[in-house]
This record gives structure tokens, C-alpha cells and sequence, in this order.
């Protein structure tokens, strides 16, 4: 891998700078080794806007948030603690700081960092949810509830508040109040695996919240600089989900322009030129990977979803077989040959490839959706319902396929106010919808690929 243009080797090893302005303390180190070139780019440039602005925390805090953008939070946190003196007026600084403390567990920190960040600005939700947090290690139980139930109260379906809510009541012995807010948490985000565990009876424990939905709009700041390769296939992603797959394609082309050795941005252009009906294109790259390597077992899982979006189900199930052949517990694949069988009327067949897929993946939401919806088709409605409970994927007319499949399997299991507030849902979905995708086709639906 070539280094970025412009950029000395010597400087890959460290970059060591001194301030200017003394009292602010030193500018971060940093090693540049295994970096891709857009990241190393990035890093110096925003190092040389800070060396050269030494009285700007703005310079210093954009340093800082590149720096944990691609998970080098001990260099940003000299950055963020650079900033935070240069301005103390700004609620950035102290709130980033304290966010790498949390998860130093220098919990005495975080809580400073965090009182202050709540000073410059009392509104923020994320802060209080942090500070109760923090507040809850270090022992503070009456001061962490305060904080959970006045940001519960702001936001009363936010699972992380509910489910560290639901940890310090367990910890005072209310396991009935502990439970409603286990509860709560997982109506609106059924993966969550600690609530899970909580409620099961299993010992509650700090949760890890990177997967779970938290209105966090400085840590958003950070997500959007991730200028590494998986920070843009997320971008990507969200281009796509938002229906603009015709950008999320120009930002991967020009990527792998720069880094062509990257197989994930082949992968998801192959999945995008898919979804957009570029099936030459999609083909060039399906080549072009099992060329590199005639084993890439996604790459083949891949064709055969090119291929029944083209309504070939037998070429499809060739394609599907050969990834399954080579990685015989390849989700994508079962959940592909499931979907397969099913529109050939295989329905067992259809059902042991859904659950072999759930096997592999028991976070794989389609495939909990593609189960759920075939029980409740055999009539097995109180099955259904936890797996498509899980079909969070599902976007336009197949969201509202997945919630009808709800609506039906709670009527008949006796929810009939479930029932009825989710067939309602589902016909609101399919009304929005119906005219939509006549004329245009859902995002697809991303999994993350494996290379």
C-alpha cells in the first residue's frame, strides 16, 4: 500500500508535535502503521490545521474527532483535553473526553467531564444517560437515578436509559419495577442481549452499547468522519437506506479507485448494481472476484441474489449451493436457497435453510422475518412471533408483510389490542408504499459481508 501523496515515511511511525501555546498542553501522538491511505490523509491534515491554529480548540477538537473516529481514543483524548482548555464554553469538548473515559472505566473523570459538559449544556440527553451511568459505577445509586428517570422522562423509549434504569433498580432488590424497564427496552430493540439476559434471570451487567439505538448527536459527528473502509461502506449503507443508491455507488467507485484492493467495496457495489438493475456491471464484479479468489463464498451468494432478482430461481440455486459448498454455514446463502425453495413451494426445505441461516447468525433479522412470516402461513402463530419480532430489516412493502404476519399471528394467540394496533401499522406501510414501489424498489437490505 503506497502512502498518501505528500507524506513522509518517517512520519508513519509517530507525529510528535509540540504546542505553541503551552498551557494547553502538548498536540497528540500517533502511529499512521496499517492506516489506509484516505485515513493517514485526513490525520495529518487535520494535525498540520492544529499545529498551525495552536490557539483554535476548534482545530484541536476536529483532531481529536478524527482520532476517534478511527479508534484511536487515547491520542483523542489528548486532543479533546487540548480543546477543552482553549474554549471552555463549548459542551463538545468535555462530552468527548468523557465518552473515553467511560470506556477507560476512569469513571471519576468521566463523571467531571460529564457535570461539565451538562453545565454548558443542561438539554443534552446523551450526557445525562452517561452521567447516570458513570454515576452507577462509581456508587452514586440516588444520583444515577436521579439522572436515569430525568432523561427517561425526556425520552421514555430509549432502550440504554431503560435498560440502565432497570440495573440499578435490580441492584436495590426492585426486580418487579426492574423488569417493566427490561421490558421496555426490548420493545424497541428486541436484540438487545443483556435485557435479554436480565429478564431470563442471568445477572445484570454494564451492557455493551454499540448496537443499540441512543440519540447521540456529537458521537454522530465522530461516526460521519470514519474515513477508513468500513467507515464508508456505512456511509454507503446509509445512501442506500435513505434511497440514494446512485450515491452510495459513486462514494464506493471512488474509494476503490484509491484503495483497489478492498473486496468489501466490490461486494457491496456488486449488491448495488443489483438493486439497481445493472446486471453487466454486477456480473464484471462477480468476475472479477472469484478471479481474485475462486473460494469467495459471498461472491457466489451474491450472484445468486442477482439472480433471483432477475426471476432465475434455478440459476440462483446453482449459485447459492456453490457459496454453501464452500462455506457451508454462510447465512446469506441458506437465507438465499431459503427464499428459493419457498417460491418453489419447498416449504420445508424453505424453513430448514431459515433456521440453519439463524444457526449461523442469530442476529440475522431477514431470516427471522422470512421464518416468521412461513410459520404463521403453517399456522403456527405463537412461534412467529419472537422471530418476527427480530425482522427490524424490513422496509417498505416487506415491512408491511412482516407486521400483516404480526398483526395475524397476535390475533390469534389472543393479543387482540396487539392485533389491532399492528394490522393498522401494516396497512399505513402498505398504503405509503404501494404507489412508491411501482416505480421505484426498497434499499437492499446490507449484511455485512465476510472475506
Amino acid at each position: 500500500m503506497m502512502p498518501a501523496a505528500g507524506f513522509k515515511p518517517a512520519l508513519a511511525i509517530a507525529i510528535i508535535a509540540l504546542s505553541s501555546c503551552k498551557s494547553a498542553g502538548p498536540f497528540p501522538a500517533f502511529k499512521l502503521d496499517g492506516l489506509s491511505p484516505a485515513v493517514r490523509k485526513a490525520l495529518t491534515g487535520a494535525l498540520e490545521t492544529a499545529q498551525a491554529q495552536p490557539k483554535s480548540a476548534g482545530a484541536s477538537g476536529q483532531l481529536g474527532k478524527l482520532l476517534l473516529a478511527h479508534s484511536l481514543p487515547a491520542p483523542a483524548l489528548t486532543a479533546f483535553e487540548r480543546a477543552r482548555h482553549l474554549d471552555p464554553t463549548s459542551p463538545a469538548w468535555p462530552y468527548y473526553a468523557g465518552v473515553i473515559y467511560q470506556g477507560r472505566k476512569e469513571f471519576a473523570q468521566a463523571r467531571q467531564a460529564f457535570e461539565e459538559h451538562l453545565a454548558v449544556d443542561g438539554t443534552s440527553f446523551a450526557g445525562a444517560v452517561r452521567l447516570a451511568e458513570t454515576l452507577f459505577a462509581l456508587g452514586d445509586k440516588q444520583g444515577s437515578l436521579e439522572r436515569f428517570a430525568a432523561a427517561i422522562g425526556k425520552r421514555p423509549a430509549s432502550p440504554r436509559a431503560c435498560y440502565g434504569m432497570g440495573v440499578l433498580l435490580a441492584s436495590q432488590g426492585k426486580h418487579e419495577d426492574a423488569r417493566r424497564f427490561f421490558e421496555r427496552a426490548l420493545e424497541v430493540f428486541p436484540r438487545y442481549r443483556q435485557a435479554h439476559l436480565a429478564l431470563a434471570g442471568k445477572p445484570v451487567e454494564p451492557a455493551d452499547n454499540h448496537a443499540v439505538p441512543f440519540d447521540d448527536p456529537l458521537m454522530a459527528e465522530v461516526r460521519r468522519l470514519d474515513a477508513s473502509p468500513r467507515g464508508i461502506r456505512l456511509q454507503a449503507q446509509q445512501l442506500a437506506r435513505a434511497g440514494k443508491v446512485g450515491k452510495a455507488v459513486i462514494l464506493l467507485q471512488a474509494a476503490l479507485s484509491e484503495d483497489p484492493g478492498q473486496t468489501g467495496f466490490r461486494s457491496d457495489l456488486m449488491m448495488y448494481f443489483t438493486h439497481l438493475e445493472k446486471w453487466e456491471k454486477a456480473e464484471e464484479l462477480f468476475l472479477a472476484m472469484v478471479t481474485e479468489n475462486p473460494n469467495n463464498a459471498v461472491a457466489h451468494a451474491q450472484r445468486g441474489e442477482m439472480l433471483v432478482a432477475r426471476n432465475k430461481c434455478a440459476k440462483a440455486v446453482e449459485a447459492f449451493d456453490t457459496a454453501l459448498r464452500i462455506d457451508p454455514k454462510l447465512p446469506m446463502a441458506h437465507q438465499g436457497l431459503g427464499e428459493c425453495q419457498l417460491a418453489l413451494k419447498h416449504l420445508a426445505s424453505a424453513e430448514s435453510h431459515f433456521r440453519r441461516a439463524i444457526e449461523s447468525d442469530p442476529d440475522y433479522s431477514k431470516a427471522h422475518a422470512s421464518l416468521g412470516v412461513l410459520l404463521v402461513q403453517n399456522r403456527q402463530f405463537a412461534k412467529a412471533i419472537p422471530h418476527l419480532l427480530k425482522g427490524e430489516f424490513a422496509r417498505g412493502r416487506e415491512q408491511a408483510r412482516v407486521l400483516f404476519a404480526l398483526g395475524t399471528a397476535y390475533q390469534n394467540t389472543g393479543h387482540a389490542a396487539k392485533a389491532s394496533e399492528t394490522l393498522q401499522l401494516a396497512r399505513v406501510v402498505d398504503d405509503a408504499y404501494g404507489s412508491a414501489t411501482a416505480q421505484s424498489k426498497p434499499a437492499p437490505s446490507h449484511r455485512a459481508a465476510r472475506h
